[in-house]
């Protein structure tokens, strides 16, 4: 019964949904506890593997997590990658056109000249 204690709420919470029991919102983990062992059909082999299961569901989501954040981080990290290099490409464009109407000014000055 100890290994109750050492759950996180949320997990005694959809444990205790998952034996169908009356679980109250303002419940702590030794009132989840409670109603989880005193419930009469209680068995700790089988308490204790739906658990496992419920803790092992919500560590796999955790980790999924984990993975579509990092490959968000990946994708806005292209993107910028992307848009500075789209602004270096402009920049050089702009270079190029300064430079060509500077030649033209002054190609045109020292025609009139």
């Amino acid at each position: 019964m100890a290994y109750l204690g050492k759950a996180r709420k949320e997990d005694l919470r959809l444990l205790a949904e998952e034996l169908n029991l009356n679980v109250g919102d303002n419940m702590k983990i030794a009132d989840l506890s409670k109603l989880i062992t005193t419930h009469p059909d209680y068995d700790e082999e089988f308490i204790k593997n739906i658990l496992t299961v419920i803790v092992e569901d919500r560590k796999l989501r955790e980790q999924q997590e984990v993975v579509r954040e990092q490959q968000e981080v990946v994708r806005k990290q292209q993107e910028l990658v992307r848009e500075q290099q789209e602004f270096e490409k402009e920049k050089e464009r702009f270079d190029r056109e300064f430079q060509l109407e500077k030649l033209r000014l002054e190609n045109e000055r020292l025609i009139r000249g």
